[in-house]
């Protein structure tokens, strides 16, 4: 047949299948029929037929090749499969899994991780796609602001040399605008673009992944309770039957059910996000301005301890911001207390 009238003598798109070095089946697209714009002609080349079939068939093989592209930027990640985690960002750190799975903070303090935000913090990882390939040869990457990276992320798996298994690293903002921050892997010479939301869902510094679980201790172990809101303060003891008296007001039956129940609470508090690093950020959160606060004297065996923990204000998720006293004499964190833990402590 003469192909020209079909336009597959040259024609407009073709696509191959094949196994191996061995193709199965080629088909080649032409133009539209006279007054057929939705269609075009096709042929398979092992055939001398000229069919017309619908033309978004070759309107897909025209998309450019990023629509075929897989836009996740992280290989799959086996956790337990990783051995050392490196982050340089607002704050320089690396933790570590040792053999039975646990996280730790390795650097620059060592401190217990939280299982649940480093496995959060490597979902995140993994479902970061990149909206766009901005370039797909780079050679000078100081253009994207990637020469010096504003973060990175390094995963390491297990093994002698702890080879790299994805290292990710974040330039400047696309715009102004700020909405997109330009990033590359360190397998390939290309730059992409992805959400700054997702990169804002990363952390930045090391108390972001610590244990969320500040105190455990058991309500039998209070000896005595401060509660202090402004210049009110009410004290509640133990006396030698182990009950509990207020000499400021008789306690009613519902106080003295309430009380081991609100205890329990707060021996096993524990975070829900961890906020802000530093003595300076209480006063940001309305933490010094509410003198709203919870002190417990501890005694187990001969050994007495003080916790306490200063509420603030409500966060947009709605639980109160709060500092409390850090059993590893860290620097101050505020942190989003459990709303139902508040509730308990409104004795």
């Amino acid at each position: 047949a003469d192909l020209e009238p079909y336009g597959l003598l040259a024609p407009e798109a073709e696509i191959t299948l094949g196994k191996g070095t061995n193709r199965l089946a080629t088909v080649q697209f032409g133009h539209s029929p006279t007054n057929r714009p939705d269609d075009v002609y096709a042929r398979i080349l092992n055939h001398t037929n000229v069919v017309i079939v619908s033309k978004p068939w070759l309107d897909r093989l025209r998309a450019p090749v990023w629509d075929f592209a897989d836009h996740r930027l992280v290989d799959v990640v086996v956790p337990s499969e990783l051995a050392r985690i490196e982050v340089k960002a607002s704050d320089n750190f690396s933790l570590s899994q040792n053999t039975n799975g646990v996280w730790q903070i390795s650097t620059p303090t060592p401190l217990p991780a939280d299982e649940k935000l480093v496995l959060e913090m490597l979902n995140n990882l993994r479902k970061m796609e990149a909206l766009k390939l901005e370039r797909e040869v780079v050679a000078d990457f100081s253009e994207f602001g990637l020469a010096e990276p504003s973060a990175s992320f390094t995963l390491r798996s297990r093994g002698g040399t702890n080879k790299i298994h994805t290292q990710l690293s974040f330039g400047s903002p696309k715009s102004k605008a700020g909405e997109h921050v330009y990033v590359r892997r360190q397998d390939e010479d290309s730059v992409y673009s992805v959400a700054i939301s997702a990169r804002q869902r990363l952390p930045s510094y090391a108390y972001q992944l610590r244990n969320r679980q500040l105190w455990n201790f058991r309500h039998e172990h209070v000896n005595k309770l401060t509660i202090t809101e402004g210049e009110a303060s009410t004290e509640l003891l133990r006396n030698d039957s182990g009950e509990w008296t207020c000499a400021s007001k008789p306690l009613t039956a519902d106080d003295l059910q309430s009380i081991p129940t609100a205890l329990s609470v707060l021996g096993q508090l524990r975070v829900t996000r961890w906020t802000a690093l530093g003595a300076d950020k209480l006063e940001q959160y309305d933490i010094l301005k509410r003198e709203k606060s919870i002190t417990l004297e501890i005694i187990r065996g001969e050994k007495t301890t003080i916790h306490k923990v200063q509420f603030g204000r409500p966060s947009p998720r709605g639980n109160p911001y709060a500092f409390a006293t850090d059993p590893l004499d860290q620097e101050p964190v505020v942190f989003e207390c459990p709303a139902n833990t508040f509730s308990a402590c409104e004795i």
